[in-house]
């Protein structure tokens, strides 16, 4: 009744106002659940944003027909982007055209048998420099739809080093 009477009843018909009073009463009690649902919402997302821009790895969500519909500042990053300009690019838009399409193959896949898929691909990044990436690609569920959403870690030094440890040890 904060914002305006709800109800009106006569004086004649003064028995209306309990139940009036139990009904706004009510309504008042799903708005105060309705606000903290809200806030508990909010609260959430504020999380969620502050965890994945935190986060050091790529990472980044596509829409059904592939295309970037959340990237987080590192996936941007290496691409030379910001997470604005890369929302609803594909992979072609971004990458060479053989490393799209191993991409979008590999997404595709994700989203087909609704499991999760582990690579190793290598992908040059914004200075043209190639980047050899343990990539997780994983389904997730929004609004009823499947999205294709994904995790990559930078090994290059990692695989560079067992190489070179290989070959030494060939050598000898």
């Amino acid at each position: 009744m904060k914002a305006g009477a709800q109800d009106y009843f006569l004086k004649s018909a003064i028995t209306r106002l309990p139940i009036a009073v139990e009904r706004e009463l009510r309504d008042a009690q799903v708005r105060r659940k309705q606000r903290a649902s809200a806030a508990a919402l909010r609260e959430m997302q504020a999380r969620f944003y502050a965890f994945m821009s935190a986060a050091p790895m790529p990472a980044w969500i596509k829409d059904a027909d592939l295309r970037y519909s959340y990237v987080n500042p590192a996936q941007s990053a290496f691409f030379g982007m910001t997470p604005n300009d890369m929302i609803g690019l594909s992979d072609y838009d971004i990458m060479s055209g053989g490393a799209a399409q191993n991409a979008q193959a590999c997404d595709r896949k994700v989203l087909d048998s609704n499991r999760e898929m582990h690579t190793q691909e290598t992908v040059f990044d914004a200075d043209h420099n190639p980047k050899i990436m343990d990539m997780v690609r994983f389904p997730i569920g929004s609004d009823g739809k499947i999205l294709a959403a994904g995790l990559a870690m930078d090994v290059t030094e990692r695989v560079n080093s067992q190489k070179e440890l290989e070959e030494a040890m060939q050598r000898q």
